[in-house]
């Protein structure tokens, strides 16, 4: 599977781990949105991250970087 960084494995933690404001994950990842655009603003990178790429980041982007994809990391229904 193709991701948008494939290349890098990078994550940054969700509701788990709040290195913010807010332990709720929608505003964590709002948070990496306007920081994004900031550090963009004032560095010479052309990049920001979007809402659904810092939403990746956020949930399965997290499990990839630890391994467990097919156990944690989405909001599908299972069942062991």
């Amino acid at each position: 599977m193709s991701t948008p960084f494939s290349t890098i494995l990078v994550h940054f933690s969700g509701t788990d781990i709040s290195g913010g404001y807010s332990v709720a994950i929608h505003d964590n990842v709002r948070k990496a949105v306007e920081v994004s655009k900031h550090v963009t603003m004032h560095t010479e990178q052309s990049n920001t991250i979007n809402h659904k790429d810092a939403f990746y980041l956020a949930t399965l982007g997290g499990a990839e970087v630890m391994g467990l994809q097919d156990i944690i990391g989405t909001s599908k229904v299972s069942i062991p």
